[in-house]
């Protein structure tokens, strides 16, 4: 039980240094949104899953997902909160409901942004 609680502040503790660091560098400088990196995605009926590579900082709230072609009912994801924390960089996955994002979940849904495909042979090497 000690060493759950030891461990429970260690990772409040390293989670509270990230996001201070991204907090600290993002009042230094002007951080606009860019198009993220996705190693993988897919679309079900309900959910936006995509697979990211993190550095230690990534969290849901790091992406937004925008409508870019209410035509052709295409999304992209954008990165709105870089990732800053040097750690070996690991896949994440993320969900997003799409019923949020103003599309027609009636036609297929499409999104812009290109797989990283490279990435991927790295991380499972390392």
């Amino acid at each position: 039980m000690k060493y759950l609680k030891i461990l429970t502040v260690l990772v409040s503790f390293a989670l509270t240094a990230c996001a201070g660091l991204n907090t600290r560098l993002q009042t230094n400088s002007t951080v606009s949104a860019t198009p993220a990196k996705l190693l993988t995605y897919s679309i079900d009926e309900k959910f936006v899953h995509i697979d990211v590579i993190s550095n230690g900082c990534t969290l849901i709230t790091s992406f937004e997902l925008m409508l870019v072609d209410k035509t052709n009912n295409s999304i992209q994801v954008m990165r709105k909160k870089p990732d800053t924390c040097i750690v070996k960089p690991i896949k994440v996955s993320l969900d997003y409901a799409y019923r949020h994002l103003g599309i027609d979940d009636s036609r297929p849904i499409q999104i812009v942004n290109p797989a990283i495909i490279s990435e991927v042979a790295d991380l499972n090497e390392g």
